[in-house]
């Protein structure tokens, strides 16, 4: 049985971008190590400027900052696909109904209005929504957003190499992704009782690249049940593994619960990038993750399939993602 994890292990990623090959695989060998072991890992190294994240942190500040009459003018409830505002205690409702304790704003990839998939119903498709206050929301949130594409195929490209597979294996399925980021805000001060954040959870997409800033809360469930911090680390992003990418390797890479619980008194602010593949992307075992004795576990589906089903659910009270 595999010992527990006790720690969020860190990777030097900038061996792998600079392209020797010996360095490359022994990169590629340590996030095998990390996905296979613990599902989550920080990278190091992997060449997004300091300056970028700081504007768009303070720009996100600036616009959780606004009153909530302004927030709502761009909710994602009154858009026609999925971006925009979304208001506390949203998301899953639980039986009590309550939902998640968070605001967050969500980004995808822009398309135009008139894209053939946005009209014939792919909300995941078509343009963001943008607020006109503050002013340098959109331009800092949209750099990043692009930032974290590129570093995204980058990560593809790793995993396609950890998992001894060519490395621009994934990239194909790359050129319009079905990628949304939230923009997270946790108010600080919460009771004890409704503390702020995000209940257990695993991603449905193929996996995330976060940040957090310092006040900290993200915590991970390991194989014995007990939950291990990881606390923000400066110059790093955390990655962990999402259901997609844990379908096509037929759970060799885990997709690990996780959660936030916040008790702060500050504000706490994490920008997540979902990292997707094309919405009609095939989702079939990896020939290399099944053989004799280790069938594929799960069927046959798409990116789209999948991110659908499983939004219908977590959105379920969203008139626009019911049956």
């Amino acid at each position: 049985m595999q010992t527990p994890f006790t720690q969020v292990p860190i990777v030097d990623i900038a061996p792998f971008r600079e392209g020797d090959v010996e360095a490359k695989r022994k990169v590629a060998q340590d996030v095998a190590r990390a996905c296979e072991e613990v599902g989550f890992l920080y990278i190091a190294g992997h060449g997004i400027a300091a300056e970028l994240i700081a504007e768009a942190a303070a720009a996100a500040r600036g616009f959780y900052n606004l009153p909530e009459d302004e927030k709502r003018k761009v909710e994602m409830d009154r858009q026609p696909n999925h971006r925009g505002y979304v208001l506390t205690k949203h998301g899953q409702r639980d039986a009590s109904g309550e939902g998640e304790r968070y605001e967050s704003f969500k980004v995808g990839f822009a398309t135009s209005a008139d894209d053939p998939e946005f009209l014939a119903g792919v909300r995941f498709y078509g343009p963001n929504a943008w607020p006109e206050e503050p002013a340098e929301f959109r331009p800092a949130v949209d750099r990043y957003y692009n930032e974290m594409l590129g570093l995204s195929r980058t990560i593809f490209q790793l995993f396609a190499s950890a998992l001894e597979l060519e490395e621009n294996y994934f990239l194909p399925w790359t050129h319009k992704p079905a990628s949304i980021m939230n923009v997270n805000h946790y108010r600080g001060g919460s009771s004890d009782d409704a503390p702020s954040g995000i209940r257990e959870h695993s991603d449905y997409e193929c996996f995330a690249i976060l940040w957090q800033d310092s006040n900290g809360g993200l915590e991970v469930k390991n194989q014995a049940g007990d939950w291990v911090p990881a606390p923000p680390i400066d110059g790093t992003f955390v990655i962990n593994i999402g259901d997609i990418m844990a379908r096509w390797t037929n759970d060799r890479f885990a997709c690990t619960p996780h959660r936030v619980i916040y008790q702060g008194d500050n504000n706490r602010l994490s920008i997540a990038y979902f990292a997707n593949c094309d919405y009609s992307t095939p989702v079939e075992c990896l020939p290399v993750c099944h053989g004799p004795g280790n069938p594929a576990k799960y069927p046959p589906t798409t990116v789209g399939e999948h991110l659908l089903a499983q939004v219908r659910q977590s959105y379920a009270h969203v008139e626009a993602y019911k049956d």
